[in-house]
């Protein structure tokens, strides 16, 4: 269970919130409502409840999709974990994942599938259409733990810090880290350590033809 645990918390990261209300804690998780659906409902979903013994809900708005579910108990045990409440703003990965390295995959998982991003530059200097994943955040804490899981699992990493203007600069940020690996050789061995349950980011980490 420790596995499914860091995978949730890695999609925590990714596009997970928590708030406290008077009573108890509300957790939800926002994905796009066209290209995340079937994970959401068919992976996401079944993951929570089996991982809390939860019922949850999921609701549309503005083009996305949020399971929602509430827990005074599991709010508790997260935030013990050093999951923080609302915004995560310099959040990083927590010392449950981050202290066990054969966790650091399943929640490299959970945070790709959420808020991870895969490119193929086809442009004529390539051969082949070339691979580059990438990860953006605001945090920089997050930005260096990371970066220091990836290169120990033998990734090459490459960030950036950059000054950008993005609905994040609307709510008091305008820093971002792109935090970068490139490469055929780098891709498969994701693939075999990492890998996705996104349907969509499963797609994505497949060579173009």
């Amino acid at each position: 269970m420790e596995a499914k645990l860091a995978e949730f918390l890695g999609i925590l990261t990714g596009d997970g919130y928590v708030t406290k209300l008077p009573r108890t804690f509300q957790f939800g998780i926002v994905v796009d409502a066209i290209k995340d659906k079937a994970y959401l409902e068919n992976y996401v979903k079944p993951l929570v409840e089996e991982l809390f013994e939860v019922k949850t809900k999921i609701t549309f708005r503005n083009n996305a999709l949020n399971l929602v579910f509430c827990s005074k108990k599991i709010g508790e045990y997260v935030i013990s974990l050093g999951f923080p409440i609302g915004r995560k703003g310099n959040l990083p990965i927590v010392d449950f994942v981050l202290k066990n390295e054969k966790l650091w995959p399943h929640f490299l998982r959970g945070y790709f599938d959420t808020d991870g991003c895969i490119f193929w530059d086809k442009r004529k200097i390539y051969k082949k259409p070339y691979p580059r994943i990438t990860f953006t955040t605001i945090s920089e804490n997050l930005a260096r733990d990371l970066k220091n899981c990836l290169e120990k699992l033998g990734f090459p990493i490459r960030i950036a810090k950059k000054n950008r203007l993005t609905t994040l600069a609307k709510r008091g940020y305008s820093i971002t880290y792109d935090i970068e690996f490139y490469g055929h050789k780098h891709l498969k061995m994701w693939n075999n350590l990492v890998g996705s349950s996104n349907p969509t980011k499963q797609l994505g980490l497949l060579e173009p033809r």
